[in-house]
């Protein structure tokens, strides 16, 4: 593989879509460019260039939500327009356009989500409905009732057994979505907040939900007191002796932010090959600022500067390395987020290494008002493979194998040699 191709498969982000007020969706990429060419013009410290692949345009309004497919070959965005469309990826073509009658939203879209499998699209809308529906078909799979506002955020859990909503009502609803068994009931409703909720992300784990509101406030939540079960993928499932509803179970992180928080989010996976990306969420609020927490001892580590307006809407990469950010001030940030350790302590840095924004008055390649959302087209992680868990009964018998074989050994040498037991054979004579 030669030195070019390494470097772009290094890269932690190398698919950005984008969508606000101008209602298009705009698909960034990493500009492929020829090594000797980039010398001389490009710091080692800055980040990847990107440029516009795609423009998208099929929405009437605002577009409020967008959101990868997790293989990257769908882009599915959402409007208040009452329309959900699915796009393809590489060629920016239409895939399909979701009915938003009969059987659709009645007023406009507000967010949206990928189950982890790809196949079922959830929806939520100013009608405060929630509803579920196939990629393939189109086909309403289930329509979820019970707020009574809008709904603001959609977030599966890992494992596909939950999905969270966030509302306007103040609430977050927790409904089971398992395929073949989702409910029509929420099974866990939390009211925390006071004020409208604006965001709701499972941890990669599926340990933590984190909510995010109007308040100001940003609430960390243990998953298994919510649900009574866990939200982890099967291989991380943990037993959890807690009750529902006892204390400790939810924390306000502290220093909040000064106005309205509109977005939090973590790393999509969560594992060793994450390091101390595992314990990480950002938040971005009305007060142009985004904070990174350490969710392990619920403290600020980071803040970043550098939005004019507004941070709407925020996505880690697959490996919690870098953040991207987008605002109301039409701009999008790619941080870099990095832990060094000095003197025996963990210290954590940030820069942001690239800014996608308008290039003139006239809003080449950018977007002409303010950005709603952004997602990040996550790239596969080279894992450290695990080492096979041991089996105690064939330790034990290759333990008595081995000392045979030493005993066997032994004996064999103490034969040729001649030497009596207890004494040094005697060396060989040459």
């Amino acid at each position: 593989m030669s030195k070019k191709n390494e470097e772009k498969q290094r890269q932690p982000v190398t698919l950005i879509a984008t969508a606000g007020g101008d209602a298009i969706v705009k698909i960034w990429k990493v500009e492929e460019q020829d090594e000797d060419a980039a010398v001389g013009r490009k710091k080692e410290d800055e980040g990847p260039n990107f440029v516009m692949d795609h423009n998208l345009e099929g929405h009437s309004e605002k577009v409020t939500c967008v959101s990868f497919s997790p293989d990257k070959r769908l882009v599915a965005s959402a409007s208040y327009d009452k329309s959900v469309i699915l796009w393809k990826t590489d060629s920016g073509s239409l895939h399909m356009t979701m009915p938003s009658d009969p059987g659709g939203h009645r007023e406009g879209v507000t967010c949206l989500a990928f189950d982890k499998s790809g196949e079922v699209l959830a929806t939520g809308s100013w009608d405060n409905r929630i509803q579920l529906r196939s990629v393939e078909s189109a086909a309403v799979l289930a329509t979820l009732k019970g707020h009574i506002g809008a709904v603001t955020s959609l977030c599966f859990s890992p494992n596909g057994r939950f999905l969270a909503s966030s509302s306007r009502d103040g609430t977050v609803r927790l409904w089971n979505s398992t395929p073949g068994d989702i409910g029509s009931e929420a099974v866990a409703v939390v009211e925390r907040h006071s004020g409208v909720v604006t965001s709701v992300v499972y941890s990669g784990d599926g340990s933590l939900l984190a909510t995010a509101g109007h308040d100001n406030k940003v609430l960390l939540w243990e998953t298994e007191i919510l649900t009574g079960s866990t939200s982890r993928p099967l291989n991380q499932a943990a037993e959890s002796s807690k009750e529902l509803g006892t204390s400790g179970g939810c924390s306000a992180l502290s220093p909040q932010h000064t106005d309205y928080v509109l977005s939090v989010a973590f790393p999509p996976t969560s594992g060793k090959h994450l390091g101390s990306g595992n314990k990480l969420l950002a938040s971005g609020s009305a007060d142009k600022m985004v904070y990174i927490w350490n969710t392990e001892m619920k403290e600020r580590l980071l803040v970043l500067e550098g939005h004019k307006m507004p941070v709407n809407a925020l996505a880690f990469s697959s490996d919690a390395t870098m953040l991207v950010s987008s605002s109301r001030d039409r701009s999008t940030r790619v941080w870099q987020i990095l832990p060094r350790e000095i003197d025996g302590e963990e210290l954590w840095s940030h820069s942001c290494v690239t800014v996608i924004a308008p290039r003139d008055k006239y809003f080449m390649d950018g977007h002409a008002m303010n950005i709603e959302t952004v997602a990040v087209g996550f790239e596969p992680l080279e894992r450290e493979e695990e080492a096979p868990p041991v089996d105690p009964e064939a330790e034990e018998n290759e333990e008595g194998a081995t000392a045979g074989e030493a005993v066997d050994t032994a004996q064999a040498v103490e034969g040729e040699d001649g030497a009596p037991e207890g004494e040094e054979a005697a060396p060989a004579q040459g």
